[in-house]
């Protein structure tokens, strides 16, 4: 009987069902040996540690398997390898983007402001305020009425005394700012690390915005950080592209004069050149090229050919040349200038970015009494508030993204590609909240809600976010696609229930759980254009609260006007109520088949959830 093969079920995959399979095999197989089953035998111990085992490879193996597949994948780590396979990038944190008025004071001439004062302010002018701070990314030339993109945004305002006589010109520059701030990393380059072809190297934060500038300079033990010449010298800058292979970068021409501020561009050959990667734990890889500059191996083989040669080349020198980026210098310094900050708490209000730090300016004036004193006297303000800051990508997201991306292939065909290729725009330019569209008169609608200082959603996303999302898809939509983007519509509620109660429990207790398992259940993070409200999914959520004997009623009203939005929705039909003392109307809303039905175009919200969910008990 022992030397038959016993038959075994591969189909039992839990403790349980594997625990009875062993002992079917026992009493089958081997009845003479194994005839004690009782649980408190040595020999059944036995039996449950083989099911624990074969319970637990199961699992393992059940969970390693799906994480190979985009529907099943849950881990973080292995939804990253998932989409570096199919050409996705997941993105990191995301600044906000905002505006600030800077404001110089210049002394006098006959003809107007000193124009050997007026200074030329250096990328990374800082505004600090509400625990944020802002860097600008072009430089400031005060002098000049157009920014670095080619906008007006120069005021020239004479100040007077009390005889009318002008004591200084104030010079107000509008600029473009982003959330984050710059720090510089530094290491020194072994004659081992630059002979590693894509020597790689880890950033130590892990909110890392954006990767400004690398260079390679000859030598070490630098103690100070590289100046702002350094880090733009071809020589030894390191170029950030998309994929090593990728041979040109399109840059300003600074050998051309900028007209009305726009500058020239030319595409630029750059052997010396980078790849950036966001890792699943939060870090940023730089991976460097592989081969010694000046060195192609096919030319040289060309130039060197002789007719009687066997034709063989040598496959180190096959390898060793630049068609993937060139290595790093032995013995040097390696000096990497990057951002880091951004996320949803730097969608600042207006008004908040007071303080102004970090200026780094050049006068043409010499005379130092003067520099300090405009220095000191600058002042900065933001005009509108800081929009598009965005917390790095859950892993939902990222599994969604995913699949339109690799549909797409790097071009926006259908509506799905535009939404998924604009949660992948760079962190840098910023980043809406919530992205949704529609095709409407061949025309592809855009619709982006993004977040304000109180992480509440804001549907009036400034001007430059758009215009940056614009920007961004052009190198990917299809050439008869007209795109245009608008602000989504918010939908303010305010939740009324009223519950049945056990006596035994405390009342204010039970107000308390129903009112946080409401906010919970609206927790605008759950939620994105296009949803609908099951009012028997908030039921059965305040059921589930110990003491709730039944949910009596559940009541929900449109806020408008005041601090809420002015969106109204269909649904809204009861009386048009208003809220004494202040300019807020609430309308209460008519459940059609106990739904809140959501469109497109618009996203709910509970914007004030301490005011505006009440929860009376009986």
């Amino acid at each position: 009987m022992a030397n038959l093969k016993p038959k075994i079920n591969y189909l039992n995959k839990d403790f349980d069902s594997i625990r009875k399979e062993i002992v079917d095999i026992l009493k089958v197989y081997y009845p003479d040996q194994f005839q004690d089953f009782n649980v408190t035998s040595i020999g059944m111990s036995l039996v449950d540690l083989l099911a624990y085992v074969g319970d637990i490879l199961s699992y393992n193996t059940d969970k390693r398997f799906n994480e190979l597949f985009i529907d099943g994948v849950s881990e973080r780590e292995a939804v990253f390898r998932l989409a570096k396979t199919f050409g996705y990038r997941p993105v990191g944190n995301r600044p906000a983007v905002s505006i600030v008025d800077i404001t110089v004071g210049v002394p006098t001439t006959a003809n107007g402001p000193n124009t050997a004062y007026l200074p030329i302010f250096r990328p990374g002018v800082q505004a600090k305020g509400n625990g944020q701070v802002f860097e600008t990314f072009n430089e400031i030339d005060f002098g000049s009425d157009f920014s670095a993109t080619g906008v007006p945004n120069r005021i020239v305002s004479p100040v007077f005394n009390s005889n009318q006589d002008i004591i200084r010109y104030d010079i107000t520059k509008r600029e473009v700012v982003k959330a984050g701030t710059t720090l510089v990393y530094k290491k020194e380059i072994s004659t081992d690390e630059a002979a590693t072809s894509f020597y790689e190297i880890l950033l130590p934060e892990t909110n890392v915005l954006e990767v400004v500038s690398v260079i390679n300079k000859p030598g070490t033990g630098y103690v100070t950080v590289p100046t702002y010449q350094e880090f733009n010298d071809y020589n030894l800058k390191y170029y950030e592209v998309d994929y090593l292979a990728q041979s040109q970068v399109f840059v300003e021409d600074t050998a051309v004069l900028p007209t009305n501020g726009v500058y020239a561009g030319k595409w630029l050959d750059v052997p010396q050149r980078f790849i950036k990667e966001y890792m699943s734990n939060g870090r940023h890889k730089i991976t460097f090229g592989g081969g010694t500059n000046n060195n192609n191996a096919y030319e040289n083989y060309l130039t060197n050919f002789n007719i009687y040669d066997t034709g063989l080349i040598n496959i180190s020198d096959v390898l060793n040349n630049d068609s993937l980026g060139t290595r790093l210098l032995a013995n040097s310094t390696l000096f990497v200038q990057y951002r880091i900050g951004g996320g949803s708490l730097s969608n600042v209000g207006a008004g908040a970015l007071t303080n102004i730090a970090n200026i780094s300016a050049v006068f043409g004036g010499n005379d130092q009494g003067t520099i300090q004193n405009i220095l000191a006297t600058t002042t900065i303000n933001n005009p509108l508030p800081g929009y598009g800051g965005a917390e790095p990508q859950s892993v939902d997201e990222i599994k969604f993204y995913i699949s339109s991306n690799y549909a797409a292939q790097d071009r926006c065909v259908t509506l799905s590609d535009y939404i998924s290729r604009v949660n992948q725009i760079p962190g840098k330019f910023g980043a809406p909240f919530r992205t949704w569209g529609k095709v409407e008169d061949n025309k592809v609608k855009l619709y982006i809600i993004t977040k304000n200082a109180d992480g509440k959603l804001a549907n009036t996303s400034n001007t430059y976010v758009k215009n940056n999302i614009l920007n961004y898809l052009k190198n990917y939509r299809m050439v008869n696609d007209f795109v245009e983007i608008n602000d989504g519509q918010i939908v303010n509620l305010q939740i009324e229930a009223d519950l049945y109660i056990d006596k035994q429990f405390n009342s204010n207790e039970i107000k308390l759980a129903a009112i946080t398992a409401i906010k919970e259940f609206m927790d605008v993070n759950k939620w994105t254009f296009n949803q609908n409200i099951y009012i028997s999914q908030i039921t059965d959520t305040l059921r589930e609260i110990p003491g709730v004997i039944n949910v009596v009623d559940i009541r929900a009203y449109n806020m408008e006007g005041g601090n809420y939005s002015s969106s109204l929705i269909t649904q809204a039909i009861g009386p048009r109520l208003s809220v004494i003392g202040t300019s807020v109307y609430k309308t209460e809303i008519e459940f059609v088949d106990n739904t809140i039905f959501g469109n497109s175009t618009s996203m709910f919200e509970i914007k004030f959830p301490d005011g505006d969910i009440k929860v009376r008990v009986a």
